[in-house]
């Protein structure tokens, strides 16, 4: 097992800030230390946090509004909860509330393909 200290050490060499240590420990080892099985999860997560991170960085506003396209089935220039859960399992990505994630950013009623106001 490795503690706080040693994943201090080990964070950075992942590219990952040293200030989400005690974040890492709390969620991944109950706070005190990391097993093989949990520091494997960890990595697992930043590993795909990190491509996630990567293909949003690569993604032109060409390519986002396609997307967008792709999964507004309607054609109401917003995506409602049916269209979000369909977009985010044809990415694979694991959900537990299409609702939720549009409560927490949407603005107007449905995910916009249009700019947010400033």
């Amino acid at each position: 097992s490795i503690d706080a200290r040693e994943l201090a050490a080990a964070l950075p060499q992942m590219g990952i800030p040293g200030h989400h240590v005690q974040a890492a420990m709390t969620k991944y080892g109950q706070g005190k230390q990391l097993d093989r099985a949990e520091f494997a999860h960890l990595t697992r997560d930043l590993i795909a946090a990190q491509q996630t991170e990567a293909a949003l960085a690569a993604m032109t506003a060409e390519a986002c509004r396609t997307a967008f396209d792709r999964f507004d089935t309607d054609r109401s220039g917003s995506i409602d909860a049916r269209e979000l859960r369909r977009a985010l399992d044809a990415m694979g990505v694991k959900h537990t509330g299409a609702s939720g994630i549009i409560d927490r950013y949407d603005c107007n009623g449905g995910l916009s393909g249009r700019a947010p106001p400033p």
